[in-house]
């Protein structure tokens, strides 16, 4: 049996994306950690282990900060609940009317898009008001970290960096993700959860079937067969209704 997948949707590119930077910055910590271990001064009272240690927790603790501000940045909200937040009652009506469109279901709980919302404010807010303050707030925390990672003057400048790079590429990162990925996951979900009408396929080639399955939200699997064989079967049958993501199998007969 032969399942045909369109080809890879924004968000699976993105979260491909996603995942391969992330192996580049782990790998990247990893060499600079080894670096900075090789090179620690004779006579550092800080022990190799305990230098590589501090430079991998200062990146996770620094990507985990970064991808939950990505996160809240890059939430998907519903146009519904937008509308529903500035006028409920004229809302409610419209939607009832049909004139509005249905955009996330997903969204029965607008909980955690307020904290969202709140949350960014409150960090935009902080960090604007603060902004006088980062530069020698970073210069302390170069200070802080130089001994912990083995004493030598540029130490403090690689934690500084690392923590960085750490925060910004995950925020970065988590932002994209959110914003196409799990907006796209969720709208499929919503999708899968309505009921589509399955197509007539009988009696057109498995190429003609894969187009008009593709503006449908159910799968089309055939036995193996090439383009131009013809259907002679399907299952479920055409008219009736299924779940979208739903299979709908088909019987192929010889090549037309």
């Amino acid at each position: 049996m032969t399942v045909f997948k369109w080809k890879d949707s924004a968000g699976e590119r993105t979260q491909q994306g996603v995942v391969g930077v992330s192996y580049l910055l782990i790998l990247g910590m990893v060499v600079c950690s080894l670096i900075l271990v090789g090179s620690l001064p004779d006579g550092s009272t800080a022990s190799g282990v305990g230098v590589g240690l501090t430079v991998f927790l200062l990146f996770s603790a620094s990507a985990a900060i970064g991808a939950a501000v990505g996160f809240l940045f890059g939430l998907p909200r519903s146009r519904f609940a937008d509308a529903a937040q500035s006028d409920q009652g004229t809302q409610t009506s419209a939607a009832t009317n049909g004139d509005v469109p249905r955009s996330a279901h997903y969204l029965t709980n607008s909980n955690l898009i307020k904290v969202s919302d709140w949350l960014t404010t409150i960090i935009i807010g902080l960090g604007l008001v603060n902004l006088a303050k980062i530069g020698p707030a970073v210069g302390d925390l170069g200070n802080t970290l130089e001994d912990p990672l083995g004493g030598a003057p540029y130490s403090g400048t690689i934690g500084v960096s690392v923590i960085v790079i750490a925060l910004l590429a995950s925020l970065i990162l988590c932002y994209l993700w959110t914003s196409i990925r799990v907006r796209e996951l969720l709208e499929d979900s919503e999708e899968q959860s309505r009921k589509t009408v399955v197509p007539q396929l009988v009696g057109v080639t498995v190429g003609e079937a894969k187009t008009i399955m593709g503006a449908t939200a159910l799968r089309l699997v055939v036995d193996d067969g090439v383009d131009d064989a013809l259907i002679v079967g399907q299952e479920p049958p055409p008219g009736s209704t299924a779940a979208g993501g739903s299979d709908v199998k088909c019987k192929v007969g010889p090549p037309g």
